[in-house]
Parts: C-alpha cells; structure tokens; sequence
C-alpha cells in the first residue's frame, strides 16, 4: 500500500496536489472486481510557473511530499488510511498569497500592485508564519511597512495614496481567505490614513501653449506628448501607433486607436492641433512617433521640458491623460464621450477618474455631441492622409522658440 502524489492541472492554469492511495481490489455486488482507491485533494497548489519562482515551486513541493510520506507511514503502520484533517488555518500565508496572485486573471498593472504588496509582506513575516498568527497587531505591522518601508532602505516609504491602495488589496486578500476557510474573522483594523494634499495633477490652456512654446530636445516626445493631451491616448498606445492607423475619409482625419477594447468600431476624428503634431507622413508600417524612448528616460526629458517651460512641476503621459480629460470637461463634453476618448471600459471608471481630478462633466452642448467626435467604421476605402495638406499642417498655429 503507497501513497502517491499527483499533480493535476486545472483550467486556470494553476497545479492541484492530490494524494492517490491504492488499496487492493474488491468484488462489487454484480461481481466485478475494482480498484480500491482513496484521492484527496491537499490544501496546496501551484501557480503558472510564469507567475512563480522556481524556489516557492519547490518549497510546496517539499510540503507535499512531507505530507505524502507521514501519511504512508501511518498507512502502513496501522492499517487504516489517516484522512486529511482540514485545518486550513495551518496554510502559509505567503505561499497562500504567490498562489492567489498567479491565479489572478488582470491586467499586468495591476499584477504588479500586488507584487509590491507581497514584497512588503514579506518584510514583516516569514513563509513559515500562518493565517492563524493574523491578527490586529499583524496587520499594524503590515500598514506600517508600507508607510515607513524597509530599514535598510530597499524599499521606500509609500505616497498616502498608494499605501491605502495596498492595504486594501491586504483586506481583500484576508476576506478571501476567510471565504475558503482559511481564516476564522478578519481583523477590525481601521488604519489612520492621512490623506495626500490633492494639488492639480493637469495642465491648464496656458501651460499647454508655454510647453508648445518651449524648445525640447527630443521632438517625439515633444508632439507624442501634446498628441496625447489632444486625444487621451496612453504612453503604450502612443508608442505603438503607426501610420496605418491615420485614415483620411470623406475629408476626415480619424484615428484608429491601436489595441484598444472600447474603441473597437469607433475612430475619434483628429483636430487641426493634433494633425499638425504629425509630422511628415511614412509607410502605413512605421512608427508616427519613432524616438519615444523608456518611460525612466522620458520622464527625465519631459522634467527638462517642463523647467525650461517654467511650469513649476513635472510633467509625464500620465498628466496628458489628466489634461485631457479637464479639457474635454472644459469643452462640455458628455461623460460618454469623455469615456470613449480615454479609453476606460465603463463609464463608472470614467466618472471616478473624474472625480480625483475635482472635475464635473456638465451639460453637453449639441456640438460637443459623441457622433460630432468619434466615427463608426464603415466599409468604405481609407487613404492617408495627402503629404501636401500634412506639409502645411505641419507647424500649424505654432512658434518654438528655442531655450
């Protein structure tokens, strides 16, 4: 009589570890001789191994083997299999939570939000340390981790908001421990944030034209940057785009945003400003944009863009995004609208990112319209644009004066 440890792959891609135990044949009632097994799932699994270290792939394997081995010696010692028992409340909370984030399916963002939060854990406890050690101190330990950091300097403190974001995404891991049975009660922990000071994240209409005014050294970051303060692009969709993606129809400029859910059928009609960040036309398969660079280095670029600007703060895509949006509000557009130009999946998101800005849509003017920015596609021919008008579009309304 063995016991046998099986690894079992599921549908999400995580490894289930199973014990399987033979112990002989039998006869059932219609004289059939069959297989006497026991299977019983262990309390442990593994995750993608794209999503885990090879050493915490071993560490569980370890465990299991452990297991396997205490209960063949039991087994054959006695005689009689020792049934699993479930105390869940035994399980590494650290494995636990490598195991919970592989087996989440989102964004890579947000993938690494919880990968700075297990970094942060694992400053407070061991892998050894248990769902039944959680409690209220345990959890100070953790939000002070996150607002003070590691002694020796490796991690650094958090803004307000980001350790609030973190310790969050802890509660949550916590009640879906308590829901798998895993935890008795969550701790009633209330952390004592103190809220970051909300200074305006966007650009207003003079700052705009003080940048456009304002020599760069990089000149694609320059007109990628301002093209996503006209269209509320991300960097990455900035980055990739091509000129395949600028159409001319019916004497319309549109843009096909690249890799986009919400833009799916529907093109955003390009205004003079940001047809004239264009720049001279190429082939449908090079980059609109080719000397964007990492977001470190453009960061450090768009920093000496902004002091040489005397703007007084500095400047990345994520502030274009938030200077569009002002824009958009500014322009009274509706929130459906504002939604589609920034790319969110509902208008819920749209609204939320709103409100951290202090920005309220009002009341949309006929010409503001959604049907007056964004186009459906339609099975018509699309040509690029012709390189006489983009020529002369091309310093369109703008003067650089070189710093």
């Amino acid at each position: 009589m063995r016991v046998k440890l099986r690894q079992l792959k599921r549908k999400n891609g995580t490894i289930a570890l199973r014990l399987d135990t033979f112990l002989g044949y039998y006869t059932d009632e219609k004289g059939t001789r069959k297989a006497k097994r026991i299977r019983e799932t262990l309390p442990l699994h593994i995750a993608p191994a794209d999503a885990i270290s090879p050493d915490v792939r071993q560490s569980i394997l370890q465990q299991a083997e452990q297991i396997r081995l205490k209960k063949e010696r039991e087994l054959q010692e006695t005689g009689l299999y020792p049934y699993f028992k479930k105390r869940k409340s035994n399980t590494s909370l650290l494995l636990y939570l490598e195991a919970y984030i592989g087996s989440q399916k989102q964004h890579k963002s947000n993938i690494a939000l919880w990968r700075g939060l297990q970094k942060r854990l694992e400053l407070v406890c061991s892998r050894e340390m248990q769902f039944k050690d959680v409690n209220v101190a345990f959890c100070e330990q953790v939000l002070s981790s996150l607002i003070q950091g590691s002694t020796n300097g490796e991690l650094k403190p958090l803004a307000p908001n980001t350790v609030k974001n973190y310790f969050s995404r802890f509660i949550r891991f916590l009640r879906h421990a308590k829901k798998e049975g895993l935890l008795k009660t969550v701790p009633k922990f209330q952390p004592k944030l103190t809220p970051s000071k909300n200074n305006r994240s966007y650009l207003r209409s003079i700052e705009i034209q003080e940048l456009k005014n304002t020599f760069c050294s990089n000149q694609d970051l320059k007109n990628g940057f301002l093209f996503a303060v006209e269209t509320g692009l991300y960097f990455h969709e900035i980055q990739k785009l091509k000129w395949a993606n600028i159409q001319n129809e019916n004497k319309l400029w549109l843009l096909d945003v690249p890799g986009r859910p919400t833009a799916n059928g529907i093109r955003l009609k390009l205004s003079p400003d940001a047809i004239a960040l264009l720049g001279e036309p190429g082939p449908n398969s090079k980059l609109v944009f080719p000397r964007l660079k990492s977001t470190q280095e453009n960061n450090i670029q768009l920093l000496k863009w902004a002091v040489k600007a005397n703007l007084g703060k500095p400047i990345t895509f994520s502030i274009s995004r938030k200077t569009y949006a002002y824009l958009s509000v500014s322009k009274k557009l509706s929130l459906n609208t504002i939604n589609l130009g920034l790319g969110h999946k509902d208008l819920k998101t749209t609204q939320q990112f709103l409100t951290s800005l202090k920005l309220k849509v009002q009341k949309p003017s006929a010409s503001n319209s959604t049907k007056a920015l964004f186009l459906s596609k339609s099975h018509s021919s699309q040509n690029l644009l012709s390189k006489s008008i983009r020529l002369q579009l091309r310093n369109y309304n703008h003067v650089f004066i070189h710093v």
